[in-house]
């Protein structure tokens, strides 16, 4: 057994073999299926256990090869995660300095904006002013220094916008030990959710699992197996604690709505950088 591992798989059909021993056991007035037991669990404590029974070591020696490759398996799958936090601690360093290093965003004079319409209402002389972005979205001039200043654009050191779609989501997928099929059915399922992919997604995705100490390529995996959008990890408890089953009205409510929740941050920031470029169009 590893270090601090402990549990082990004992495989249902083992039954077969200890099914035999316990009818001879009745037969001869023998013990042999409890003493391959308890060499067993010897075994798995590190016990090193040794028996001068032929038949519980020749039954014992299958079930010892199969724990000495569960054991192997074991192994891999710790290295790899090991491997993914590292990146992901990694990924997080990168992005706290380009945060600190990034160009700050000035806001534009809202008087710049030749779309702007002003119009009185009543006696009390209020003004409305609205600004128009390709005739279809109307935002509130007051609020766009806000609006801007809350979801402003991350810059390079050049001062020119990053550009962050479908590749730079699935890089950094990748990065945090994400295996690619995954990756591709989680994306997919977003697609058909019509699902944006923004930094703010991966971030929320990122987030979520660091506060609750879960592994960013398992939340992926576990995502596109129930064609999750998102990732919550009390999604994944409560997936636990139902068994393998459909998710509970609760859970569908919470996902819902942790789904809009996202879409409001991802379509802010689509609006933002709309009226970014039709101000910079126009100055």
């Amino acid at each position: 057994m590893a270090v601090d591992k402990k549990s082990f798989i004992l495989y249902s059909d083992l039954i077969t073999v200890v099914e035999k021993l316990i009818v001879k056991d009745r037969v001869n007035g023998t013990n042999n299926a409890g003493e391959l037991f308890y060499h067993l669990l010897k075994y798995v404590n590190d016990q090193d256990p040794s028996t001068d029974n032929f038949i519980v070591e020749m039954a014992f020696e299958p079930i010892k090869q199969q724990l000495k490759r569960d054991l192997k398996k074991y192994e891999t799958i710790r290295e790899k995660r090991a491997e993914a936090g590292k990146k992901s601690a990694e990924l997080r360093a990168q992005q706290a300095q380009q945060m600190s290093t990034s160009v700050d965003f000035v806001e534009p004079n809202p008087t710049s904006v030749n779309t702007c319409q002003q119009s009185s209402t009543n006696p009390t002389d209020n003004v409305n002013d609205n600004v128009s972005v390709n005739g279809n979205d109307t935002v509130n001039v007051n609020d766009i220094n806000s609006l801007l200043g809350a979801v402003a654009p991350k810059t390079d050191k050049t001062g020119s916008k990053k550009k962050f779609g479908k590749p730079e989501f699935k890089s950094v997928l990748l990065q945090m030990g994400v295996l690619e099929q995954h990756a591709d059915d989680w994306m997919k399922v977003r697609v058909a959710k019509r699902a944006t992919f923004t930094e703010s997604a991966i971030n929320l995705l990122i987030n979520e699992c660091e506060k609750n100490n879960f592994s960013v390529a398992d939340a992926v995996r576990i995502c596109a197996e129930h064609s999750w959008q998102g990732f919550k990890y009390s999604w994944v408890q409560n997936v636990n604690n139902n068994g393998k089953t459909a998710i509970t009205a609760n859970q569908s409510r919470q996902q819902r709505i942790d789904e809009v929740s996202e879409f409001r941050v991802d379509n802010q920031q689509s609006i933002a950088e709309r009226l970014q470029k039709h101000i910079s169009g126009s100055q």
